[in-house]
């Protein structure tokens, strides 16, 4: 098991090294901070500075960047960027709306209000009516004007004491703003819109010096939103975070240098610790993988080299072209060779490039098991034809092949979770196992000369594996319509299992179209060779290239997607992983976690 156990700690300390503890924890790497005081404004930050950096940079003028630094303030450069984005973000709303007000306005005119129509208790109302209701128009109403007019409506304003109640319209909202007004507030945002762009354009002169800043801003974004998670009480602070338990010397070393009281206990059974997911070498590469899907509960299990090793399979099994294969390593050479380390990675950290070595591989292999290369089969002649173990245009067996890797999935997922579940709960997932399994040794055996005994396990073990997860299932209902219930949803699952191990098919029918594709790119360009004479050299290979770099790409793509899903949807359904929350390493940017530099 890869989980990493954890301790919960609270660190005791007085106010004025607070800020101390912060850095020297950050500079660890090691804890995951819980918030003992929820100040929204201090929780809420987050760093901002690459957002700044990014706003100057879109600047469509800069200034050349300055040479020396010796007035450069980052943290008054972030500021100033995020307050003019913040305002010029703002500005722009409010002329949105001003712009629409002015568009509603403008047939009215500049009405401003009048004191002597106030003085006299009579108001306008304005109205948008067609042209044919004009004759509607109440007769006691003779104060009133059509002040402009189009085919279809005319704006009429009205003057009376008090809204008419009995007009053939609704009245229009024209706000208490005059026209006027409207207009030089318009004038004033376009003013302040360019004084806010040249004061952009006067901060891009610190681009350069921002960028090289970046990291040390967020360091200190962080460690302040880190300061807002402790609580302080009478000139002291606390701070409560989880640990690794194999860091605990470090963080004792740091306490005592500090002059900290520091207090740990273990997780009670009720609290959902965050999971640290231990993988080293290419194991991170499965832990990246789960992570797109979920984390395991701190108390479940970790199956990332587990799903690792499936979907390269999968992968694999869905590309099955040693061709293909070749030019997915020769692209990832020329990547790789033109690719820098990142600052700040470890050692052989665990990205990209050792799944995609490792799809590439399989690719391969799977390709030289079949016999393929850009879709043709090696004539038997060929000296590397005899690593041909497969044919893969044998439907029957490419499609049972299919079933059986889905059996044994679907049945290690489910071993997986009997080897953690407790009680009943343990018969019920190991039951199941035995029904993937049986039903797959039953099914298989059909049509085979041989298969009566196959047959007669594989009944067995089914039939014998369901009565054990009914029985569980019953077992943990709770009186008589609970475990009916608990009876109902057992025999349910029953057809889950049938329809999760048939999905498995998908990888046949992947790998079979991608093969027929490969076979209808190479016919045609064949046709086109010898139907086409001069020209036809030249589109034969023109079709090729095209047709197989189509075909790669939807190969890899389907490979990708299908192989995931079989890992996240059918694998994990069945493995009882419970989900968890992350453990987020309080570290330095650029650093790698205590976990990783500890090795």
């Amino acid at each position: 098991m890869s989980i990493a156990p954890v301790i919960r700690l609270t660190l005791f300390g007085p106010t004025h090294a607070k800020d101390a503890t912060l850095l020297q924890a950050q500079e660890l790497g090691c804890l995951h901070i819980e918030p003992l005081d929820r100040r929204e404004d201090v929780v809420a930050d987050r760093p901002q500075a690459r957002r700044a950096l990014a706003f100057l940079l879109a600047s469509p003028v800069r200034r050349h960047a300055a040479h020396s630094a010796e007035r450069f303030d980052a943290e008054a450069v972030e500021a100033a960027a995020l307050r003019i984005e913040a305002r010029l973000r703002a500005l722009d709303e409010e002329k949105r709306t001003l712009i629409k007000r002015l568009r509603v306005l403008a047939p009215w005119g500049d009405y401003p209000l009048d004191p002597d129509l106030l003085a006299r208790g009579l108001r306008l109302w304005f109205y948008v009516l067609p042209h044919w209701r004009l004759a509607q128009m109440p007769e006691y109403l003779t104060a009133w004007k059509v002040v402009a007019h189009d085919q279809r409506n005319c704006w009429v304003a009205v003057v009376h004491p008090d809204e008419p109640h009995d007009m053939p319209v609704p009245r229009e909202h024209t706000g208490s703003v005059a026209l006027h007004a409207l207009q030089h507030r318009l004038h004033d945002l376009d003013a302040e819109h360019d004084d806010l762009l040249a004061e952009r354009i006067a901060l891009t002169r610190w681009c350069d010096a921002l960028a090289h800043s970046l990291t040390r801003l967020e360091d200190q974004a962080e460690r302040k939103r880190a300061a807002g998670l402790t609580r302080e009480v009478d000139g002291l602070f606390a701070l409560s975070a989880w640990a690794p338990a194999a860091a605990l010397p470090d963080l004792q070393a740091m306490a005592g240098r500090i002059g900290l009281a520091m207090v740990t206990h273990r997780a009670p059974p009720a609290e959902l610790p965050p999971t640290w997911l231990d993988n080293s070498g290419i194991a991170r590469s499965g832990q990246n993988l789960l992570g797109i899907f979920l984390t395991p509960g701190y108390r479940s299990w970790d199956p990332s080299t587990w799903v690792l090793v499936s979907f390269v399979v999968f992968f694999g099994m869905v590309m099955a072209d040693a061709g293909y294969a070749l030019v997915m390593l020769f692209v990832l050479l020329a990547l790789r060779l033109r690719r820098r380390p990142a600052a700040g990675e470890a050692p052989g950290a665990a990205g990209v490039w050792p799944l995609a070595w490792l799809l590439a591989a399989s690719t391969g292999a799977w390709g030289l098991g079949t016999g393929t290369w850009f879709g043709s089969a090696l004539p038997a002649s060929h000296p590397m034809a005899a690593l041909r173990l497969l044919d893969g245009t044998d439907f029957r067996l490419m499609m049972r092949l299919s079933l059986l890797i889905g059996v044994l999935h679907l049945t290690l997922a489910s071993l997986a979770q009997a080897r953690l579940a407790r009680g009943w709960s343990r018969i019920a997932a190991a039951g199941w196992s035995a029904v993937l399994a049986g039903g797959g040794l039953a099914g298989f055996s059909i049509d085979q000369g041989w298969g009566d005994g196959l047959r007669w396990t594989g009944q067995s073990l089914l039939g014998a594996g369901l009565l054990a997860a009914l029985t569980a299932a019953v077992m943990q209902g709770r009186g008589l319509g609970g475990r009916a219930a608990a009876l109902l949803a057992g025999l349910m699952r029953l057809p889950a299992a049938l329809g999760d191990t048939l999905s498995y098919l998908r990888l046949f029918a992947l790998g079979f179209a991608g093969a027929s594709l490969a076979t209808a790119f190479n016919d045609l360009a064949r046709q086109t060779l010898h139907g086409v004479p001069g020209f036809g050299v030249l589109l034969a290979g023109l079709l090729l290239l095209l047709g197989h770099t189509l075909n790669l790409v939807l190969g890899i793509a389907g490979g990708l997607v299908h192989g995931l899903r079989l890992n996240f949807i059918e694998f994990l359904n069945w493995s009882g992983v419970e989900e968890g929350r992350p453990f987020k390493p309080f570290k330095l940017k650029d650093a790698p976690p205590w976990m990783h530099r500890s090795r």
